[in-house]
C-alpha cells in the first residue's frame, strides 16, 4: 500500500466514513473543508553541547464536522437527533470510523484505509433558519487504529490479516420476539449463514468453528430467545469455518402474533 504515480492527490480522495447499525457512510456532504486535527506538542531542550533538540508527542485528535445539516433520509443525521434527543453520554456517544485512501489502490474498487473507535460531541442544535436545522460535532478519536481495506463494491472494510465483513440489518418480524435480518453480500458458493444473540457483538476470528451457531435462512422471521440486543451473523463454509462476519442491533414487533 503507497502512494503511486504524480501530481496532487484530488481532496475527494480521502473520505471519512460512520458505521450506523453495521453501514458504512461518507461524511461531507455540507462541508468544503473537514480536517483531522492532530494536536501535537512539541517540546524543546538545548544540551551541555549548544544544540538544540525537539520531541513530537501525539495529542488529542480531533475532526470538526461543521456545518452539518440534518436531513430527513440521513442515516448519521437521525443518529444525531437521538443524541440529542436522549441526552446521551459516555459510551453511548461512541462509534466506528473509517478513512479510507482512494488514491491507494489495493485492488479492484479496494482501497487501503483504517478503523478507528470515536465519540461524538455534539457542540449545538438548531441554526439558522436559512439554512435549516443544523447540528455540528467533533469527532473525538480514541484507541487503536484497524488499517485494513476498504471494498468500495460491496461497502465493507477487511483487516489486515484478519475476517472480512458483512452487513447486517435487522427490521420487526413475527411475534414479540420475531426479527428478520438482511445480509449482505451474497454468500460465496458453498457457503451459508449462521447467527448468534448477546448483549453485544460476538468476536470471531479468521476460521473460527461457529457450526454450534443457528443457522441463518436470509430474508425471514426468525424467533430470538430473550430478545438479545445485538445479533451476530457470520458466513462459514462448509465446515462450519467463519469466513466473514458482521452485527446489527436487534429489532423487534415487540407484540405477539
Amino acid at each position: 500500500m503507497a502512494i503511486k504515480g504524480t501530481g496532487a492527490v484530488e481532496r475527494e480522495q480521502s473520505i471519512l466514513m460512520i458505521q450506523i447499525n453495521g453501514i458504512w457512510y461518507p461524511i461531507g456532504e455540507d462541508n468544503d473543508t473537514l480536517d483531522r486535527t492532530r494536536n501535537n506538542t512539541v517540546t524543546q531542550t538545548k544540551n551541555v553541547l549548544g544544540r538544540t533538540k525537539s520531541k513530537v508527542t501525539t495529542g488529542n485528535q480531533v475532526t470538526s464536522v461543521s456545518p452539518f445539516i440534518i436531513a430527513r433520509d440521513s442515516a448519521l443525521g437521525k443518529e444525531l437527533y437521538e443524541i440529542d434527543r436522549l441526552g446521551k453520554q459516555l459510551d453511548e456517544l461512541k462509534y466506528k470510523f473509517m478513512e479510507v485512501s482512494i488514491f491507494d489502490v489495493v485492488g479492484d474498487e479496494q482501497f487501503a484505509a483504517w478503523t478507528q473507535d470515536a465519540k461524538i460531541d455534539l457542540k449545538s442544535w438548531g441554526g439558522t433558519a436559512a439554512d435549516g436545522v443544523a447540528a455540528p460535532f467533533d469527532i473525538v478519536w480514541e484507541g487503536e487504529r484497524t488499517f485494513g481495506v476498504y471494498d468500495r463494491a460491496e461497502n465493507t472494510f477487511t483487516a489486515d490479516g484478519g475476517i472480512g465483513s458483512l452487513t447486517v440489518v435487522s427490521t420487526a418480524g413475527t411475534g414479540a420476539t420475531g426479527t428478520i435480518l438482511v445480509v449482505a453480500p451474497q454468500l460465496d458458493t458453498g457457503n451459508h449463514y449462521v447467527y448468534k444473540g448477546g448483549t453485544s457483538a460476538q468476536t470471531v476470528t479468521p476460521g473460527q468453528d461457529l457450526s454450534s451457531w443457528s443457522a441463518l435462512a436470509v430474508g425471514t422471521s426468525v424467533s430470538i430467545t430473550g430478545s438479545p440486543a445485538v445479533i451476530t451473523v457470520a458466513e462459514v463454509d462448509a465446515a462450519g469455518k467463519a469466513v466473514k462476519v458482521g452485527s446489527a442491533n436487534a429489532v423487534y414487533s415487540g407484540a405477539s402474533s
